[in-house]
């Protein structure tokens, strides 16, 4: 019994977490229904809500944005607006934090993480894997001797969350493997192997 158990574990609990997670996205981007006028919501035009038609409008309003600001007109209207956001207190400081960081990520030019690193973290001995992020900059240069790079350690088994370190360049080393098989083997907590990971993507 307790081995039927834990196979019904190992197929539900993956499908399960998927599941809840696609449901917590879509629902937050339906909430961008609410943005139409009430007579237009699908509860007052067929009598009950559709899932997934606020995920659509969301997908939609953010294809048509980009679209808009790809030629010069929308292009001064975003400077216009980000100039306006710097000039308020707080929120200036938190908009230019955020669009960093996103620019960093999801431009297509940008690389967040560029390179799965072995590095010896929490201790010495004691190893784990990181992503080259950059170099270090600013003040903090000023401080330290010699080549310096950046380095994101993610946690296990949420990797959204981690440490940011900035350690000698030959104290950390390059690994053969993608990013992609770097992170599932910190989320699987070590039980996707990367040669586990490469026998897949073959089959």
């Amino acid at each position: 019994m307790r081995k039927y158990f834990i196979t019904g574990l190992l197929i539900l609990v993956p499908l399960a977490i998927t599941l809840w997670v696609l449901h917590a996205i879509i629902s937050t981007m339906d909430q961008s229904l609410l943005l139409l006028p009430v007579q237009w919501r699908p509860e007052a035009l067929f009598g009950f809500k559709i899932p997934g038609l606020g995920t659509i409008l969301t997908l939609l309003i953010i294809f048509v944005t980009g679209l808009l600001t790809q030629n010069f007109i929308g292009n001064y209207v975003v400077k216009i607006w980000e100039a306006l956001l710097n000039r308020i207190p707080i929120v200036n400081s938190i908009y230019s934090s955020v669009k960093q960081v996103s620019d960093t990520l999801f431009s297509s030019s940008g690389n967040a993480f560029r390179k799965a690193v072995l590095v010896q973290y929490p201790r010495q001995g004691s190893w784990t894997i990181g992503f080259l992020t950059g170099v270090p900059g600013g003040d903090v240069v000023q401080y330290l001797d010699g080549d310096y790079v950046s380095i994101y350690v993610p946690t296990t088994p949420n990797p959204t969350s981690g440490f940011f370190l900035m350690v000698p360049k030959a104290d950390a080393i390059e690994l053969d493997m993608s990013v992609d098989a770097a992170l599932k083997y910190i989320v699987s907590m070590g039980v996707v192997a990367p040669e586990q990971v490469v026998a897949e993507k073959t089959k």
